[in-house]
């Protein structure tokens, strides 16, 4: 309070060894919305325990400075090695999750605490009549008594939710709205077992009622078998060069490893036809008009070429698992031993 400067914390320090913090960079409590309750006195907030692997950028470590780089995501940390600093770090990974929490900001206690499966979940809204809604990463909507947090309603709605439920009344009743399907900042954190990876992401408007009668027909479970892969002789080292350029420009959407957290496609899925527009897709932005914007500003042919090899590396990898050829997959190519 004297300074205003933050007090640092020393021993999670990662200027000269990488270290994990918890909450990463997705926030503690910063994207999806909360509802505030005036009467009680509390807010109902969707908390997020996402741990993240920080080391200082190698840029930083061999020149002692930080140039911007505006095709990129520029929060200094070390991204091209991500991979390989969450493989040799696992061990001592935080156990990520999420909650609902009734919160009171005045004597900073919680009242009561709902555990999602997932840490990445949907917005809150706290009704006058008593009821927290809320949908997470599952596909469940629920709705929770306020008092208590005893879950009294869910449905299940086979997508991720993001958004928060909205109440509405129209000719003397009372609607519930939700918007379904997944994504945000959760997109880099990869392949994870929630409805929108299962079942796929769509993105829908549902309204309930009491009394309704409409019903959701269940969802088919994606077909994600990943095709096979036509490989060159590629070394290591071109192939950890393509690594090093997937995580700085492609992962954040594609996800980490080349899984995709199924809002965005998966590159290990890619049929032949569009690995042999690849280089097009990428540079000349033919799928500009599905979100895939190019990237001939700020990548050229020869890297798009490396990231091509390491996604089939990738692909190729986790489909030698699947058919039981493998026990496991190379996971980087970055790392002086064989990681796994």
């Amino acid at each position: 309070m004297e300074t205003g400067r933050p007090v640092e914390n020393s021993e999670l320090d990662y200027l000269e060894k990488e270290k994990w913090v918890l909450p990463g960079s997705a926030g503690a409590h910063n994207w999806q919305a909360m509802s505030v309750d005036v009467d009680a006195g509390l807010v109902y907030i969707p908390t997020q325990e996402s741990p993240l692997i920080f080391s200082i950028a190698d840029e930083w470590k061999q020149f002692g400075s930080y140039r911007r780089d505006p095709g990129r995501w520029n929060i200094g940390l070390e991204m091209g090695r991500l991979a390989q600093l969450f493989i040799d770090n696992v061990a001592e990974q935080p156990t990520p999750g999420g909650a609902l929490k009734a919160f009171d900001p005045l004597t900073g206690e919680t009242k009561w605490s709902v555990r999602n499966p997932y840490y990445w979940n949907g917005g809150v809204l706290a009704s006058a009549g008593g009821l927290v809604f809320q949908g997470d990463a599952a596909g469940q909507l629920s709705a929770y008594d306020k008092e208590n947090g005893e879950l009294l309603w869910q449905f299940n709605t086979y997508t991720s939710i993001l958004a928060p439920p909205v109440t509405f009344e129209f000719n003397n009743r009372q609607y519930l709205s939700v918007l379904t399907g997944g994504g945000g900042a959760d997109l880099f954190g990869g392949e994870t077992d929630t409805a929108s990876t299962k079942y796929g992401n769509f993105g829908r408007l549902l309204t309930f009622a009491l009394g309704g009668k409409e019903e959701l027909p269940p969802a088919s479970v994606v077909d994600k078998i990943i095709p096979e892969q036509t490989r060159i002789a590629v070394e290591s080292a071109v192939l950890g060069e393509g690594e090093g350029l997937y995580n700085n420009y492609c992962a954040m959407c594609h996800g980490l490893l080349a899984r995709s957290g199924g809002s965005i496609p998966d590159l290990r899925l890619l049929p032949a036809e569009r690995h042999e527009i690849f280089d097009r897709i990428v540079l000349e932005g033919i799928l500009a008009a599905n979100g895939m914007a190019a990237f001939n500003d700020v990548l050229k042919k020869a890297q798009v070429e490396k990231i091509q090899h390491y996604v089939k590396a990738r692909a190729w990898e986790d489909r030698q698992v699947v058919l039981g050829i493998k026990e496991s997959a190379q996971l980087t190519w970055l790392s002086d031993k064989q990681s796994r």
